[in-house]
């Protein structure tokens, strides 16, 4: 396998997370900041947490692939939704 061909393959699979991440009218691509009281979520605050932040991740990359991996195991139920409160 050629650099060029991982390469390659690495960047689609990121356009795919920026896709994912474009849904809900690009909430999650565009906010840094996800409100845990919105209904999506818990709907209320729970322990003093209200947000999971992401703005303390500089790398735009990484942050974008942290942001995927919470909604993508939200929406399929691979994450409970109390157990994000640990992300926040």
């Amino acid at each position: 396998m050629k650099i060029q061909e991982v390469k390659s393959s690495q960047q689609s699979k990121y356009q795919e997370i920026i896709e994912y991440l474009k849904q809900d009218n690009g909430y999650w691509l565009e906010n840094d900041k996800w409100d845990l009281t919105k209904e999506f979520f818990i709907g209320k605050k729970i322990y003093n947490s209200r947000y999971i932040n992401y703005s303390y991740i500089c790398n735009k990359s990484l942050q974008n692939e942290m942001k995927f991996f919470i909604l993508y195991s939200i929406k399929n139920k691979l994450l409970k939704k109390e157990t994000i409160l640990d992300y926040s």
